[in-house]
């Protein structure tokens, strides 16, 4: 497996990533001077970019800082909160910024920029992070897989199909500590737009990459952006033929590769562009716009809608009325739900770019709203610019 560092790249190739550099051939080993477990204990609490260097001081650092248990302990030591990420297609490239996401009162923040810059065209697909990675692919479909903080990537092998059309997403498996990419392809021509060919990689065995097909009992595609990786089940939001109205979540069991498929809600009228699916403290959760597709000032509440049984698809219903100060915060501004925190809030931000750029906050536990300004992430041309904005990240070692 081609292990990759992201740097601008002066080709006209979208996806030329340049190799990173070798580790120090030095015979030095971390054992020389401290015990194993103290030494990665020690290194484990450090901020993940200065692991990344850590890993160049040596071959035998390098092999050490390498190993699965040494990111899990990096995970469990770490304080970092999590972030808000911030990808910015501009001008062919895809910068990536990082936030705290916490904040208890309204404030302004210094975006701390990362040095991986990854050449990128502007029909590229990013799917949502899931423990530090994400996975990016272009109109090519050519796909990478990237962690922005250790500027490490590994791109995929091609994935030879007829279909016109993919839809790339990636999954995480808690149990075997794995992770797959999941495509779907699909053809345009296809009399319903929906028979589709559905593809499973798994990283970072040690073996040759490959896409292996697997079966489906319905056919679908997938529409709208994002979804979601819950406790090792990928959830995103499909059609199964070209009636608007029937649209289903897609369940996908990472570890068992196994499909299953749920209704919408009884009494939801359609999962609209606007809906976002969310984790609320570890269930399926889908947030949207109670009174119409478009969140502004003058929008009066929110509907979460929770799966609270998977095998019987019961969901319950909550609306959350939104305080009048919703309505002096947002004003004219229209915003687009990103998903939601650990702490319950709603998180939403404007739907142009601006500078500074302003993050909103609801908490449907208190009923209150936040403003975060966001300042450092540059000048942007709205019509040149695409913003990809995720919640919940949090920042990992892992070596692809």
């Amino acid at each position: 497996m081609k292990r990759q560092k992201l740097l601008a790249s002066s080709s006209s190739d979208p996806l030329t990533i340049s190799k990173c550099n070798t580790p120090s051939s030095s015979s030095y080993s971390p054992s020389d001077s401290l015990p194993p477990d103290v030494f990665m204990e020690i290194i484990s609490k450090l901020p993940a970019k200065t692991i990344r260097n850590c890993r160049r001081v040596s071959k035998s650092w390098a092999a050490a800082l390498r190993r699965s248990e040494f990111d899990e302990l990096f995970l469990n030591n770490s304080r970092i909160q999590p972030l808000i990420l911030f990808a910015f297609v501009i001008d062919g490239g895809l910068p990536f910024f990082t936030v705290p996401q916490v904040h208890e009162v309204d404030t302004f923040l210094d975006a701390t920029r990362h040095n991986t810059y990854l050449p990128i065209d502007r029909f590229s697909q990013i799917t949502p992070p899931v423990r530090g990675l994400l996975c990016i692919e272009d109109k090519r479909r050519m796909i990478v897989v990237c962690n922005p903080i250790t500027c490490e990537s590994v791109t995929l092998p091609k994935l030879e199909s007829n279909m016109m059309w993919s839809k790339t997403i990636l999954g995480y498996d808690p149990v075997e500590k794995q992770f797959k990419v999941f495509n779907t392809a699909w053809s345009p021509h296809h009399p319903l737009n929906t028979h589709g060919e559905h593809y499973v990689l798994t990283l970072g065995t040690g073996k040759k990459m490959v896409w292996r097909m697997i079966e489906c009992s319905k056919p679908f595609r997938p529409v709208f952006d994002g979804g979601i990786c819950i406790d090792g089940v990928l959830y995103y939001v499909a059609k199964l033929n070209c009636c608007p109205e029937d649209v289903v979540i897609v369940c996908f069991d990472v570890r068992f590769e196994k499909f299953s498929f749920l209704n919408k809600p009884k009494g939801m009228r359609q999962i609209q562009y606007g809906s976002r699916l969310v984790n609320y403290k570890g269930q399926l959760g889908i947030v949207h716009c109670s009174n119409s597709r478009k969140i502004n000032g003058g929008t009066k509440s929110f509907d979460l809608w929770i799966l609270e049984d998977v095998k019987e698809q019961r969901w319950t219903k909550h609306v959350y009325v939104l305080p009048l100060v919703w309505r002096i915060k947002v004003a004219n501004t229209k915003l687009r739900i990103l998903g939601m925190t650990g702490t319950c809030e709603i998180v939403l931000c404007p739907c142009e770019l601006s500078d500074p750029y302003y993050i909103v906050y609801y908490n449907i536990e208190t009923n209150s709203v936040k403003k975060i300004g966001i300042r450092g992430l540059g000048s942007f041309e709205a019509s040149t610019t695409i913003a990809h904005l995720f919640v919940n990240y949090v920042e990992d070692v892992k070596f692809i």
